[in-house]
């Protein structure tokens, strides 16, 4: 894992000394073993590029970044991993190509040798990559299909900027922290600002599956190298376990490939027992797994769940107390991110690879189980909306009135509330309305005239991807608004963070391409079932983990955000959000 970073500058003016060393200082956090950059002066332009190294497959100085071909007319700069590598470079070197080192990055030089831009179709893996051709003065940066890996840029004034992090950005002194307006209203809604857009004007991020294209004019050209298929296969129940069996066991099996030690972040929930039993069946070795739970919040706690799996597979567990008892926690977690960022798991999650990384470099995480296999309860939720009356909904509005509020997961009363409220609308905006952090009302009451303007269109992104899913059914729509929005720009965004802040790769089995694509054409008759969500993975791994987790209803791994806003956390709330010398209150 890595970060990398650079700029090109088309007009040669003069670049003040050190800015390249201070972009790799800002990321060092997410590859402290070695730093490299290239400097290339030519006609008319300039190249500063980087990579900051965390060392997991060859631990060797020959693989190294930025890696290079025979004649150095090719250069790499890689975030990720690459889990063919191995494969093409057999294919690689049939071709006559020559390697000097063992690691995955190498392979890319080559690959781009023989097909140009085009060279992400026969990646298997996650990544953020930068190639600069030497010959063409051309700058070509690319993003893995599921959005894993980050990558943001910079456009004007006749230079181009990008890296993995806005930190690396904000070290060019020609790139201004201005916020966007029109991007704040969807941050509100949702808790995190869907790509390419960010919170701040003139920087984006290069959307999932894409490639750029930077010529030595400055032009660019970007297209799309992939996208998900849903077209449906006919196949019995039996055949689909199966299929799902082996293709997840053939998704942990490539990503234990390391040089380093490996662990698994074990949450007690199904997915992550999944992801452990087979790693434990697939390796030589005893497993490493962890698993935090947050004290004094029992509801929020399923470290019983994980110890009773880590027996069950014989796993070395470690476990441990999560506790947020300071404000520097929450500022650990605003450095990681660089913008603000509403999904209250983020600290959880940052903690517990705080921890990960005493022991290992590398964990296996189950990310994406839910988004597969539709484990989240909002889908259940939208299907059975479609069938009950609407004399139901009125009864469940008054009794929520009555019911106690309790602040735990599974409050019952603000989730009763929201599935009520959202009755009176389409299945499409209802969900819409449940996934939302503050609802349309009460923004367009209480945001200034400005941004009431922008909550017009905060939606359109989620429009445009259903205008061409006219022939799917309700649960298919909402899968694959999740895995093109929720899935890369919350997600894979905090496991990315709050990993990468202290150098821990995480993987994501169940984002393995073939896997993701197979799952996307089952029915979805083997999705949710009689009320039962992940249906078929149940089926596929039923008698593999414990029958109390097999049964489980999905926890998530949340936190008690309002309790802590007024316990724990109040003070830092009060002087960031609410003091009239806060930003907020300009």
């Amino acid at each position: 894992m890595c970060g990398i970073f650079g700029f090109l500058d088309y007009k040669n003016e003069s670049v003040a000394s050190g800015i390249i060393e201070g972009m790799a200082l800002a990321l060092k956090h997410r590859g402290p073993d070695q730093t490299g950059i290239k400097k290339e002066v030519f006609e008319g332009g300039c190249a500063y590029l980087g990579a900051n190294r965390l060392s997991i497959i060859d631990l060797s100085t020959p693989a190294n970044q930025p890696l290079g071909n025979e004649d150095g007319t090719i250069w790499v700069f890689f975030n990720g991993e690459i889990y063919n590598f191995r494969e093409l470079r057999e294919k690689l070197l049939s071709k006559g190509h020559n390697f000097r080192s063992l690691s995955d990055t190498e392979v890319i030089v080559h690959l781009y040798e023989e097909s140009g831009s085009s060279f992400p179709e026969e990646l298997d893996g996650m990544f953020a990559i930068a190639v600069w051709d030497s010959k063409l003065k051309r700058l070509v940066l690319s993003r893995d299909r599921t959005g894993k890996k980050p990558l943001y840029y910079h456009s004007e004034n006749s230079k181009f900027t990008f890296a993995s992090e806005l930190k690396g950005l904000f070290v060019c002194p020609w790139v201004k922290r201005s916020p966007s307006l029109k991007a704040i209203p969807e941050y509100l809604m949702y808790g995190y600002v869907r790509s390419p857009d960010t919170l701040y004007e003139k920087i984006q991020q290069l959307p999932p599956a894409t490639t750029m294209v930077i010529e030595k004019d400055g032009s660019t050209e970007t297209h799309k190298y992939w996208e998900l298929k849903t077209e449906k296969i006919p196949i019995t129940e039996p055949q689909a376990a199966g299929k799902i069996k082996e293709l997840v066991l053939a998704a942990v099996s490539k990503r234990l490939v390391s040089d380093v030690p490996l662990g698994v972040l074990l949450s007690g929930g199904l997915d992550s027992a999944i992801i452990t039993g087979v790693a434990v069946q697939a390796s030589p070795g005893r497993v490493r797994t962890f698993s935090a739970g947050l004290a004094d919040e029992a509801s929020f706690d399923e470290r019983k769940y994980a110890a009773l799996a880590a027996k069950y597979f014989k796993t070395e567990h470690t476990e441990f107390s999560v506790k947020i008892d300071s404000a520097e926690l929450a500022c650990k977690l605003i450095s990681a991110f660089d913008l603000p960022f509403g999904d209250s798991s983020a600290l959880p999650t940052y903690l517990i690879c705080e921890e990960a990384k005493k022991q290992v470099t590398v964990v296996l995480t189950g990310d994406g189980g839910d988004e597969l296999f539709a484990g989240y309860d909002r889908f259940r939720a939208a299907l059975l909306a479609e069938k009950l009356p609407e004399v139901a909904f009125l009864a469940g509005r008054l009794f929520s009135r009555v019911l106690p509020r309790t602040y735990g997961v599974f409050d019952l009363k603000k989730r009763l509330e929201r599935f009520c409220y959202g009755k009176r609308l389409d299945p499409l905006s209802r969900h819409h309305s449940w996934l939302t952090v503050f609802n349309e009302e009460f923004l367009e009451k209480f945001a200034g005239q400005k941004l009431a303007g922008f909550m017009k269109t905060a939606g359109e992104k989620e429009r445009v991807l259903l205008s061409g899913l006219e022939g799917e059914g309700l649960l298919d729509k909402l899968l694959l608004l999740n895995f093109y929005s929720y899935l890369p720009d919350d997600l894979n965004m905090k496991t990315d963070r709050a990993s990468m802040a202290v150098s821990l790769e995480a993987r994501a089995p169940f984002l393995d391409t073939a896997l993701t694509e197979y799952v996307f054409s089952l029915p979805e008759k083997y999705k949710v079932r009689k009320g039962i969500s992940k249906y078929i993975l149940r089926k596929a791994f039923g008698g593999f983990v414990p029958e109390e987790i097999l049964n489980r209803r999905k926890h998530g791994f949340g936190a008690p955000v309002s309790g802590w806003f007024r316990k724990e956390l109040a003070g830092i709330f009060k002087a960031k959000v609410l003091s009239v010398s806060s930003r907020s209150a300009e």
